[in-house]
C-alpha cells in the first residue's frame, strides 16, 4: 500500500475524519458503472463498519482514447 499523507484541517466544523481514495477500473468502464460499482462496495462497507459515515464521488478522469458515452 502506498504512503498516505496525513494532515490536521484546523478549518474543519464537524468532528469527522476524510480519507481520499482513488479507484481504478478497466478503460472500457463508464462514469455509470463505476458509480454502480462503488455504490455496491460502499454498501458492504456501510453494513460491516458502524463508524463508516458515507462517501461521495468528487472526479472521474477518462484516459485520452475513450470515446465520448
Amino acid at each position: 500500500m502506498s504512503e498516505v499523507y496525513e494532515y490536521v484541517d484546523e478549518e474543519l466544523k464537524r468532528e469527522e475524519n476524510c480519507l481520499t481514495v482513488d479507484l481504478f477500473f478497466d478503460g472500457e468502464v463508464t462514469l455509470r458503472e463505476a458509480e454502480i460499482i462503488l455504490d455496491s462496495i460502499m454498501k458492504r462497507a456501510d453494513d460491516d463498519y458502524k463508524t463508516f459515515i458515507g462517501y461521495r464521488p468528487t472526479i472521474y478522469t477518462k484516459h485520452p482514447f475513450v470515446l465520448d458515452d
